[in-house]
């Protein structure tokens, strides 16, 4: 597959195992100030405090390619919690409800929790959402004490009942805008 030429492609990490609100921007790198999000706190005057970034064990990162004036953006992957995307998508002030499509890597729970959340603000809208036929698999983790702990499974009935026009493929694709 022939990807087109693109003048700028920017990727956002939305959810990740880890929030440092100390690090700072660097040359081609953006990052959330600690000042990032406010949250209800009574314990302080004016009842707020900073809150920063969720981070969670999981991931998600929001694509956005640009050619001329025309621009995509794709979700890939939704995080491990109904709600990590959905609050650190309000507190980086993205506006989820154009987006055009999710890609899901795969479907272990760490990737794909945050489709409630995502529904949520969005809106249930017949959003494209490209998985592989596998992602239903059934799971199952070993643990070192050696038992088993079952994996939630994904469920298609599920997804669609959430606004989701589930989309399955099994070749690379273009999805959304030619990306």
């Amino acid at each position: 597959m022939t990807l087109p030429e693109v003048d700028e492609a920017r990727v956002t990490t939305m959810v990740d195992n880890t929030f440092d609100a100390l690090l700072t921007s660097a040359e081609g790198v953006t990052r959330a100030p600690a000042c990032t999000g406010r949250a209800a706190a009574r314990q302080f005057v004016g009842g707020k405090a900073l809150a920063g970034l969720c981070a969670e064990h999981g991931f998600s990162a929001l694509v956005t390619v640009r050619s001329g004036n025309t621009s995509s953006m794709l979700l890939f992957d939704a995080g491990a919690s109904p709600d990590a995307l959905a609050v650190n998508a309000e507190r980086l002030g993205i506006d989820v409800g154009g987006l055009q499509g999710v890609v899901l890597s795969h479907g272990h729970f760490d990737h794909a929790d945050g489709f409630e959340g995502l529904a949520r603000v969005r809106g249930r809208s017949g959003l494209p959402l490209a998985v592989h036929p596998a992602v239903r698999t059934r799971r199952r983790l070993h643990l070192p004490a050696g038992q088993g702990l079952e994996m939630p499974t994904l469920s298609r009935g599920a997804l669609e009942r959430e606004g989701f026009e589930v989309i399955e493929r099994r070749q690379p694709s273009l999805l959304a805008g030619g990306i």
